[in-house]
């Protein structure tokens, strides 16, 4: 599949993956992930959710979570 490339997308509120806890998060996976240096953050997609728990506004959460389906 010539022009598709795989994206990490971190849901987890609670601990960010490459980001702060509080967002969802997704990034185009350029090469294999470093486990020192980590995701190249060349330009991550980024949202403010401001909970550490989906289920303090799951309606909230569901839409980050389908914006960031359909923006990635």
């Amino acid at each position: 599949m010539q022009g598709w490339k795989p994206l990490l997308v971190d849901l987890d509120l609670g601990q960010g993956m490459f980001t702060l806890p509080g967002t969802l998060a997704a990034t185009v996976v350029e090469r294999p992930l470093d486990p020192v240096e980590g995701v190249s953050l060349d330009a991550p997609l980024i949202y403010y959710y401001g909970a550490a728990s989906p289920g303090d506004n799951p309606e909230h959460f569901q839409h980050l979570v389908d914006r960031l389906a359909q923006v990635g």
